[in-house]
């Protein structure tokens, strides 16, 4: 499975970023994120697309353009 990035914070939690460049929240950005598992860490999923909206689809929490600074900030913080 292909992922963009992984980010592994201090409290032993693996942030999984799927990035895209469409505007519209395509299911099929989904695949390589839901398909991604790892028993021993507590996941966080998201997936960073050019478009404005910022939903969660099951555990993916989807972040639109504007909303991607704060959500990476939080992420580094825990790094």
């Amino acid at each position: 499975v292909e992922i963009d990035c992984l980010v592994e914070a201090v409290d032993g939690s693996l942030h999984i970023i799927e990035i895209k460049g469409g505007a519209t929240i395509n299911t099929d950005y989904l695949k390589h994120i839901k398909k991604f598992t790892l028993q021993e860490f507590d996941l966080h999923k998201y997936l960073f697309y050019t478009g404005k909206d910022s939903i969660a689809i099951g555990d993916v929490k989807i972040v639109g353009w504007n909303d991607i600074s704060d959500n990476l900030s939080s992420i580094i913080d825990k790094v």
